[in-house]
């Protein structure tokens, strides 16, 4: 069996050395993955997967809210401020359950969402633009509170949260 050189150097502060760059993952894998073994790779191939897979959920996210864009946009042309008013009431209150779902139902959905924008816009192109503003916050209030939230989100949701 083979000994071990011992050195009489102390481990001290200036013995540490910070690694900065790939160097941190390179030389030291064990500090980001938990382990360099086979717990580490999978850890490493699980992370990679969810964080693609969120990628994708905002990329959808991002196509079907410009995809709104141009029936908002006829809808403001035909009826001018009342579109605006209700449009942006509905995505008022549909940010606003959210928040408060997250305190009351311990729902996990993500800050950067973009889930409450596309139904508050859906509720007010659903909506007459005659509709008064205590009905757009009604509807909009029980699309999130009723039909979202309590499932943990609208990837959960049995519903289409903004046509009930």
């Amino acid at each position: 069996m083979a000994k071990k050189e011992t050195t009489n150097q102390s481990y001290n502060d200036q013995s540490i050395k910070a690694l900065k760059g790939a160097d941190r993952v390179r030389k030291r894998p064990a500090v980001i993955f938990g382990s360099d073994g086979l717990d580490g790779c999978k850890h490493a191939m699980f992370e990679i997967l969810s964080n693609s897979i969120d990628e994708a959920k905002q990329s959808v996210s991002i196509d079907t809210l410009l995809m709104l864009l141009v029936p908002l946009a006829v809808g403001i042309f035909t009826y001018g401020f009342v579109a605006v008013f209700n449009t942006i009431l509905s995505i008022i209150t549909c940010r606003l359950f959210t928040n408060l779902g997250k305190k009351f139902f311990n729902s996990e959905i993500p800050p950067k969402s973009l889930h409450s924008y596309i139904i508050g816009i859906t509720v007010a192109l659903l909506l007459p633009a005659t509709a008064p503003w205590w009905m757009v916050i009604l509807t909009s209030a029980f699309a999130m509170g009723v039909c979202v939230l309590p499932f943990g989100g609208p990837e959960n949701s049995p519903f289409a949260p903004s046509v009930t």
